[in-house]
């Protein structure tokens, strides 16, 4: 979570980097809050006792941070989020066409 949001300081970069701003105006704090219950809601459904390794747990805060954050703007500034997630080398989930 650190490298999302202190390192690439992912929020304040977006807000910059997307021309337009989200549908709806949602602050830092439950931009995270938001994330964070998403994080929780995939990883109570992992049994227990599952190991998973680092990349594992990016791939679920990737999906997270797209959801809630991504998807608070519209379609064209969704195209701009997955551009700069994958400038960043982000491991975002494969297009049917690259599978």
């Amino acid at each position: 979570m650190k490298k999302y949001f202190d390192d690439f300081r992912i929020v304040q970069t977006l807000e910059k980097a997307i021309k337009n701003p989200p549908m709806m105006d949602v602050s830092l704090p439950m931009k995270i809050v938001n994330t964070l219950s998403l994080v929780n809601g995939l990883l109570k459904n992992v049994p227990i006792g599952t190991k998973l390794s680092d990349a594992d747990y990016e791939r679920v805060m990737v999906f997270s941070i797209s959801w809630a954050i991504g998807g608070l703007y519209e379609a064209a500034e969704r195209f701009q989020f997955h551009e700069y997630l994958q400038s960043k080398n982000v491991p975002l989930p494969l297009n049917k066409k690259e599978n």
